[in-house]
């Protein structure tokens, strides 16, 4: 029995190092389900969309301070396709005022919401589009769930085996320590916010120095926000040996790999709580934007003393007992964070998504214009991900799963642009029936045609050629006779002719010649 017609999503991945994994889950996932899916760099996804099938395309929030993205979305809709949004930042509403627009969501058919907070708040500012919000949680924390950590083990044992027992520190200063060293730009967008970066960028420093003196047996890894630049810690950090700068993969395999995480308003705080391991949300000044939740699963330090105390007493018990109550804690922080994510227990992230694009209808009219994608130069983007790094991939998710879904991976742009889809798409249960009418019908009508074909060609064809012979008897003789008779005329005059001529100067020649030799 044949499975519904396959329908086309695109996944555009904007900071790989965060994005990757749990989208990778997705298409996996949505590919079992008979889509194709087509994953790459941001800016490619949009400026191919033209040359794709009618299909959806998952957007990943943010349009109101990011011009390109939104002027993107509005030509993808008006190309036919259809488009669901599913905020990276969406577990925070801090910054909620810079995250949609009453215009961006006319073009969306779905909004996917983290959790019971996030949707509340977007219902109740935008309750004309309340049909459109969804709970589905995120797959990027589908992969913190218990049955899915493996993936990163091989990971987690190489990241030990380089740095041993390390203390993770993961920053987020972008507005002052920004990649594009925008400092001038962004200070005139929120004063606020990086006057906060920049006095927590310094603290952070301080607190990373006197840490790698007081634990010179520990290693220190700083990784940074995906927004910002490692230049400026490598600088301050030149002399320190036990500290490391490292902005590679995805944040979970670090986390695992850590003896304790230590951060400060920042995602990672969360992951860090789901995946079981000690976390400090380290506070030297009460900031203007405040991340509630990652400081409500963390314990919050105000100065160095307190992280040491911490610290001090984990790597001597292996427990935090000593500090805060693990049981109480921990369910403290599970009830907290109930409110805010929705697939914590139960159904997953990715199950949720695909039984909501299942309910996207979409008319197919055109074909993947493979041939155009590969002509068409691309403007300078930064690597992705790898036809070998997808494979890799899902083959662990086919371990985990115990099965073999034989997916096929193409490469549209090598690094940049990827088809996955099913290895095999069947043919519908009710073509054998028109071929058997088809032949049915040729049996009964054939013969006669043939028969009609051959009476008619018995009547003709003897006519035809009897003629022709007929014909060539009576012309032919008579033009062989003319010429050979002409050609017996004319032909010995000019011969006898030629000799008469010849006899007569040739011998006056050789005379001629041989008295000159003479």
């Amino acid at each position: 029995m044949l499975k519904k017609q396959t329908k086309w999503i695109y996944i555009p991945i904007e900071l790989p190092t965060r994005e990757i994994d749990g989208k990778l889950l997705l298409a996996y996932f949505a590919v079992k389900n008979n889509y194709r899916v087509i994953i790459g760099e941001q800016r490619n996804i949009y400026d191919f969309a033209r040359f794709f099938p009618p299909g959806i395309f998952l957007s990943k929030g943010y349009p109101n301070i990011n011009k390109y993205k939104t002027s993107h979305l509005f030509n993808i809709k008006k190309q036919g396709h259809s488009i669901v949004e599913l905020d990276e930042e969406g577990l925070f509403l801090n910054l909620f005022r810079d995250r949609t627009s009453n215009e961006n969501l006319k073009i969306l058919n779905q909004i996917y919401c983290w959790g019971d907070v996030q949707k509340k708040t977007l219902v109740n500012t935008y309750p004309h589009f309340k049909n459109r919000f969804s709970i589905t949680g995120h797959p990027r924390f589908d992969l913190l769930r218990e049955k899915y950590r493996s993936v990163h083990n091989h990971d987690v044992e190489q990241i030990k085996k380089k740095y041993g027992d390390f203390i993770l520190v993961n920053t987020r200063f972008g507005f002052y320590n920004h990649i594009s060293r925008i400092k001038g730009i962004m200070k005139r967008r929120n004063k606020d916010l990086y006057d906060d970066s920049k006095t927590l960028y310094h603290h952070f420093i301080k607190m990373v120095k006197g840490l790698s003196k007081s634990y010179p047996n520990f290693n220190i890894v700083i990784r940074p926000h995906p927004s910002e630049s490692k230049v400026e810690y490598q600088r301050e950090f030149m002399d320190y040996n036990n500290v490391f700068i490292e902005h590679a993969g995805t944040v979970a395999k670090w986390i695992l790999a850590s003896k304790l995480m230590i951060h400060n308003n920042c995602t990672t705080g969360v992951e860090a709580f789901l995946l079981n391991k000690p976390v400090i949300s380290y506070m030297p000044i009460k900031p203007k934007l405040n991340v509630y939740l990652a400081n409500a699963v963390s314990y919050k330090a105000t100065n160095l003393v307190e992280v040491t105390t911490f610290i001090d007493s984990y790597i001597s018990t292996g427990k935090i007992n000593n500090i805060i109550d693990d049981l109480k804690y921990t369910e403290k922080g599970k009830k907290i964070l109930s409110n805010h994510y929705g697939a914590m227990d139960g159904s997953y992230a990715y199950e949720k998504i695909i039984r909501e694009l299942n309910k996207i209808k979409i008319n197919r009219s055109s074909a993947l214009r493979t041939k155009a994608i590969k002509e068409k130069r691309v403007k300078r983007s930064k690597l992705v991900v790898t036809e070998a790094k997808i494979k890799s991939f899902f083959n662990k998710l086919d371990r985990i799963e115990s099965v073999d879904n034989k997916l096929t991976v193409r490469r549209l742009k090598p690094n940049l642009l990827y088809l996955i889809e099913p290895n095999e798409i069947k043919i519908k249960s009710s073509a054998p029936l028109r071929t058997k009418a088809i032949k049915k019908k040729r049996r009964k009508s054939a013969p006669l045609r043939s028969k009609a074909i051959k009476k008619k060609r018995r009547k003709s064809a003897p006519l035809r050629s009897k003629a022709i012979k007929k014909k060539r008897r009576k012309s032919a003789p008579l033009r062989t006779k003319a010429i050979k008779k002409k050609r017996r005329k004319s032909a010995p005059l000019r011969t006898k002719a030629i000799k008469k001529k010849r006899r007569k100067s040739a011998p006056l020649q050789t005379k001629a010649i041989k008295k000159k030799r003479g």
